[in-house]
């Protein structure tokens, strides 16, 4: 198991948490902003020591502002999360660090007193530096800020990166530069504490969100959003309405520690951390000592996302009015309240609740609005990231399809069946701060409402998935990937496709680029729900983040180099832990109207898909779409001016032919993008369809084959 710590020692707080320091929406703000903080601020003592939460990789930037200047922040990058059920934390970030206690004004890393603790980053880099001076065979070098990253913010220097630049794009930038690694508990810094704030913040990996330098630069972080304003009796114009609500979506790339150390406490895992600064060793504790240092350690969050990684509602196509219930003392009626998920900010907070317990838990109950129900072929699935639940038809799951019928066999056509989630408690009464995040999907084949997805291709894909390792060129057998967790990606329905595997998964999804293609890419994620036992076929992923380097066989295919590619998609089989993935390639005849030509089609055989022992891939819950690097840059310009680009846009295919035979399904579709606008004739979210040309000529034309028999 993973050992993850409290970020300092639990005694450095010399004031409890104010309630305008914590996570969540600020009051008494100036009107022309409404404001979240999506960070968390404590007073601390001198001194107090910044704790690795797990093992991770370090990056320091300058603090922006004015009277910042002794001031850094520390940007982790975690290698492991802890071993309880949480969506990927991509960083943690620790503001108010005194720059005094890294390095010199000259930039040399400083020298450990005894006032560090044995585990600490000062001697990691001294070590490293040691050691590579030993591996050179010269003396007397000493680590710099350098290799911290630090040198990065530093204006008017010729490494400067600007606050545009992504985070995780200068992490990883090509250069001599190598960070360190540091393990859970490490002591990465001194908090300068006393009237300067300590800031800890959690971030989600989260496609389009992904923070800048700038946005991990600042001392402290607040998202702002100008309020709506309507003079009754007039209602809110739709655009400025959706804009509004749109703004407010930022705050979900964020986590409350709070609610991530309660997640802890309801798992029975306890909490390494520090006693006191002198505590050399630290120890373990459960989690609830951990939550009681903040101010919302009362606070429940249900977080309910979409297919597209929005809040639950975004497009308008659910029904906003959830149900939740409680329990009384002394009665059996439950107590029912309606929430309009759009009424505030896209998060549910349920605050200082105080409810019956059994075994020290107390319920809520939580009913969805069942809208469109009206035939099978509307499938509305629902996955948890957190916690399993209890329903009215199955037993206890992180995964399920909710029923469509009530108890005289008829369509439900309000509300879903029940979905119970079990909290802790406090010790007096209330409920413990807990995190519950879902993921609501729904794939309708016969609805007529625009947004939602008809089929499985329909928004898997976006355009703000980015390649944050550098998109440079590559060479030929060369690919860079950049994967996004399922977090992000929508809900996979085999079922209802040309495909026998009749499977149903949230897988990740990435984007790969070799020398001359980019190939947008989904597969079953190891850690998420299927709807079958055996929803776990292997316990790797499938290939990661990262640049791989001249690994295939390239003369094992016949192609001209100079102007085609086999790179990722030839790679990929060896980056399988079976190695049982084989790419193949059929020539199968096309009947197109009254034409018909041989074309080549790739696909993937698993040359041992019936093997057991967690290892097999089925290549059938693996979706690839590849086109040219100049058909993705005709999609990205497009998607710069086209109707609603304000909002995200989707890889769009249309089937414009296809032709089935004895052992194939093969398509041929048009390339194009998906996206919504709001009409400025009746304010109603519309979908946008356009379809890609080369040079505004010729259509381009993808060729799929769909299923092999």
């Amino acid at each position: 198991m993973a050992d993850f710590f409290f970020f300092t020692e639990q005694d450095a707080q010399s004031t409890s948490q104010l309630t305008e320091q914590a996570f969540g929406p600020l009051v008494n703000e100036p009107l022309s902003f409404e404001s979240y903080r999506v960070n968390n601020l404590f007073t601390v003592k001198p001194n107090a020591s910044a704790i690795a939460v797990t093992d991770s990789i370090p990056f320091v930037q300058q603090c922006s502002g004015v009277g910042n200047e002794n001031l850094v922040n520390i940007v982790l990058l975690p290698i492991s999360n802890p071993n309880f059920n949480f969506p990927t934390i991509k960083f943690y970030v620790y503001r108010g660090i005194d720059k005094n206690s890294l390095f010199t004004n000259d930039g040399v890393i400083k020298q450990p007193d005894n006032s560090w603790k044995a585990n600490n980053i000062l001697k990691i880099l001294h070590d490293l530096q040691d050691q590579i001076n030993i591996d050179n065979e010269v003396t007397g070098i000493e680590p710099t800020y350098e290799s911290l990253g630090y040198h990065y913010s530093i204006i008017g220097s010729e490494n400067f990166q600007a606050d545009e630049a992504y985070l995780e794009t200068t992490i990883f930038k090509e250069d001599a530069i190598q960070l360190p690694i540091v393990k859970a508990g490490c002591h990465i810094g001194k908090f300068t504490g006393g009237t300067i704030p300590a800031g800890f913040q959690m971030i989600h990996d989260r496609m389009g969100y992904e923070p800048t330098l700038g946005n991990i630069r600042t001392s402290d972080s607040i998202i702002e959003v100008t309020p709506l304003v309507v003079t009754p009796p007039s209602l809110p114009n739709i655009s400025d309405e959706f804009g509004y609500t749109h703004e407010k979506e930022a705050i979900l790339t964020y986590i409350d520690p709070t609610g991530f150390y309660g997640c802890a406490q309801a798992n029975g895992i306890k909490v390494s951390t520090y006693t006191t600064i002198s505590d050399a060793d630290g120890g373990k504790v459960i989690a609830s000592e951990i939550v009681n240092l903040f101010y919302n350690k009362e606070i429940v969050y249900i977080d309910i996302r979409n297919d597209q990684n929005y809040s639950y509602d975004y497009y308008k196509n659910f029904g906003a009015q959830l149900r939740l219930s409680y329990e009384q003392n002394g009665s059996d009626e439950l107590v029912v309240e309606t929430i309009n998920y759009n009424d505030d900010w896209p998060l549910l907070r349920i605050s200082q609740k105080e409810l019956p317990q059994k075994d020290s838990l107390s319920k809520i109950i939580l009913e969805f609005p069942f809208k469109g129900v009206s035939s099978h072929s509307n499938r509305f699935y629902l996955n948890s990231f957190t916690h399993d639940f209890l329903s009215e038809t199955k037993p206890k799951t992180s995964f399920l399809r909710l029923n469509d019928f009530d108890e005289n066999n008829q369509f439900k056509i309000e509300y879903s069946e029940e979905i119970t989630l079990s909290n802790w408690v406090q010790e007096n009464g209330s409920l413990g701060a807990n995190y519950f995040i879902f993921k609501y999907s729904n794939i309708q084949n016969s609805g007529n409402n625009q947004v939602l997805r008809t089929k499985n291709l329909d928004s898997l894909f976006s355009l703000d998935m980015k390649l944050l390792l550098g998109d440079e060129d590559v060479n030929d057998g060369d690919f860079k990937t950049y994967i996004y967790s399922s977090m992000n990606a929508p809900l996979i329905d085999k079922y209802n496709d040309h495909d026998d595997s009749q499977d149903v998964y949230l897988p990740k999804i990435g984007i790969a680029k070799d020398k001359h293609h980019i190939t947008f890419f989904a597969f079953k994620d190891r850690s998420n729900y299927a709807a079958r036992v055996d929803s776990l076929d292997y316990p790797f992923d499938l290939v990661n983040t990262g640049k791989y380097n001249n690994t295939v066989r390239l003369d094992e295919y016949e192609y001209d180099p100079n102007d085609k590619s086999l790179g990722f998609l030839a790679a990929l089989p060896y980056r399988t832990p079976s190695k049982d993935l084989k790419l193949k390639m059929v020539n199968h005849l096309f009947i197109k109207g009254n034409l018909s030509e041989e074309r080549d089609y790739l696909y993937y055989l698993n040359s041992n898909s019936t093997s057991k022992g967690n290892i097999s891939l089925d290549p059938r819950t693996l979706d690839c779409l590849t086109i040219t690097i100049a058909e993705y840059e005709a999609l990205l310009q497009a998607n710069k001016v086209r109707t609603g680009k304000e909002y995200r846009g989707y890889l769009h295919l249309t089937g414009n032919e296809h032709y089935s035979g004895a052992l194939f399904h093969i398509e041929e579709f048009k390339l194009g993008l998906r996206g919504i606008f709001i009409s400025e004739a009746d304010g109603s979210i519309g979908i946008d369809n356009v379809t890609i040309n080369n040079e505004g000529t010729d259509d381009f034309f993808i060729n799929g084959l769909i299923n092999k028999a």
